[in-house]
């Protein structure tokens, strides 16, 4: 794996890692609590030079996140699984028409 792609894969994580973290907080004030404890996590494998062991390291963060997943995780209102999820539908076609303007 190439050191930029390790980089992208460490980025995947963080962020995967901090969405996780919202799914486990109560309140915003919890999961800032939490942000910061995988921040310094992260930090603390940022020093580590070589790429055999970031690689297991990254691997190990990945295995950690799947055994901590939310059974019934957050979902934004307009994403796919949201209450609000497609609840604005396409106008039908027929209420587009002008007959006024059709007339002429």
């Amino acid at each position: 794996m190439s050191t930029v792609a390790h980089r992208q894969n460490v980025q995947r994580l963080y962020r995967a890692s901090l969405r996780l973290a919202l799914n486990w907080a109560i309140s915003r004030e919890l999961a800032t609590k939490y942000a910061i404890s995988i921040r310094e996590e992260f930090e603390k494998g940022k020093k580590i030079t070589n790429f055999k062991e970031a690689e297991k390291l990254v691997e190990m963060g990945w295995a950690k996140l799947d055994t901590q997943r939310h059974p019934d995780p957050y979902n934004f209102p307009y994403n796919e699984g949201g209450c609000t999820f497609q609840r604005n539908t396409p106008v039908p076609e027929q209420y587009l028409k002008n007959p006024y303007l059709d007339a002429h």
